[in-house]
């Protein structure tokens, strides 16, 4: 089964706390820096420096979870007739947000922009050729087993 972090923190030499705080070298950051500023349009942590929409479908089946978060500042959600729904982003980059939606599974799918569900398409791809057809193993392929 899975290892609890305690296991982890066993392979750690003795750590003893210092009153000093580190800054990496030429990080002069200026006076009025506002961290949730510069990330306000992330979806996460990293940046992406451009001014995305990204438009996502979710099936009725999790659409409740959905609705029950505020994953981004700028998100608007529209419920559909069908117990689906429809969000929206307004993102600085896609790179976090990508792997949000594919944790969704069948349950998702971008609409918008073009680029990123191209990209999402890609992905899923290879994915689906990692298992082949109806989960059967590729010829010449060894499973992660070992088998």
């Amino acid at each position: 089964m899975g290892r609890s972090i305690s296991d982890r923190l066993k392979r750690s030499e003795i750590v003893q706390p210092i009153s000093q705080t580190a800054e990496p070298p030429n990080s002069a950051r200026p006076a009025d820096f506002d961290l949730e500023t510069h990330f306000q349009n992330s979806f996460g942590v990293y940046e992406g420096g451009g001014d995305v929409c990204v438009k996502v479908w979710f099936s009725a089946g999790v659409a409740r979870y959905v609705t029950e978060s505020t994953w981004h500042p700028s998100q608007q959600l529209a419920s559909q007739k069908d117990g689906s729904l429809q969000a929206e982003f307004q993102l600085d980059g896609t790179r976090e947000i990508k792997a949000w939606i594919l944790s969704f599974g069948r349950h998702a799918e971008v609409l918008g922009p073009q680029e990123l569900r191209r990209e999402m398409g890609e992905e899923v791809g290879e994915m689906a050729g990692r298992y082949g057809k109806r989960g059967a193993s590729k010829v010449g392929r060894r499973s992660p087993s070992g088998t």
